[in-house]
């Protein structure tokens, strides 16, 4: 009985979904649109269980769905590969002209960023399908948030972006090396903070490393926002559900890096 009323309830949430933000637009054999109807929206929640559970944590939620109170008051950019209709990636977009509640201040105080003049976007749950992990696909989702920033006017793109790991070493040297892109504006929430993170900067800034070598320890994904202009916002929050270090990334539009934006705006 309980599965069959929470059954119901997700399907009249989906049901009465609705977009903020209407494109569509093809990069090669790929349409990207934002999801329009609850079968986008389903089909969304979908891919993002493959990957957030099945593939992160190795569990299945109740009906399979990724899916929080965020899902039906944001926009989501969705690539379709038009070869078998099938969903291959994905974004979560919140946009300050919509709401002014965003995933971020979940694990984070992000009050320096939400007081930056202009619209705002907010980028989250990224998802790709294992099998189309080879670039194209992500360079089909940022053309979306590209178009989709141009829509809004957007001034600045903002968002948590993963370290999977739950190893401190790995996520103090990741931090190490992100220190040379940081502007501290945002600060994990008290239950997000890692312990004792200071001291064991501290001990690593007496040791002589080479930053360069420490890039091995950055995501792809993580990469390209810095490629692209990100800044780090500060100090990681451990999220102990997903079982990884969440940092804060930020962009400005306007200082989008002339060389990685021509990928998205020829």
């Amino acid at each position: 009985m309980i599965g069959a009323l929470s059954s119901k309830t997700y399907d009249f949430r989906l049901k009465a979904f609705k977009q903020k933000i209407e494109f569509s637009i093809r990069v090669g054999n790929f349409l990207v649109k934002t999801a329009s109807n609850k079968g986008d929206l389903k089909k969304v929640l979908e891919l993002r269980h493959r990957v957030f559970y099945e593939e992160m944590l190795n569990k299945k939620r109740f009906l399979r769905l990724d899916v929080d109170k965020f899902d039906f008051i944001a926009d989501h950019i969705m690539v379709i590969d038009e070869k078998n209709d099938k969903v291959v990636g994905t974004y979560r977009v919140l946009c300050s002209l919509f709401t002014d509640k965003f995933y971020s201040e979940t694990e984070f105080d992000i009050l320096s960023i939400k007081l930056l003049k202009g619209n705002k976007i907010e980028l989250g749950r990224a998802s790709i399908s294992k099998e189309y992990r080879n670039g194209v696909v992500l360079l089909a989702l940022w053309k979306g948030i590209s178009n989709y920033a141009k829509i809004v006017e957007a001034k600045y793109v903002f968002g948590c972006s993963s370290l999977k790991t739950t190893n401190l070493v790995d996520i103090v040297l990741a931090y190490k090396y992100l220190q040379t892109h940081e502007r501290k504006m945002a600060k994990p929430l008290p239950q997000y903070k890692i312990k004792n993170l200071e001291e064991y900067m501290s001990s690593l800034n007496k040791a002589n490393i080479d930053i360069d070598s420490l890039k091995v320890f950055i995501p792809p994904l993580l990469q390209s926002y810095i490629k692209a202009g990100s800044i780090i916002c500060g100090e990681p929050a451990y999220d102990k559900h997903f079982k990884c270090a969440d940092f804060i990334t930020l962009l400005s539009v306007d200082n989008l890096n002339i060389s990685f934006g021509s990928k998205f705006n020829g």
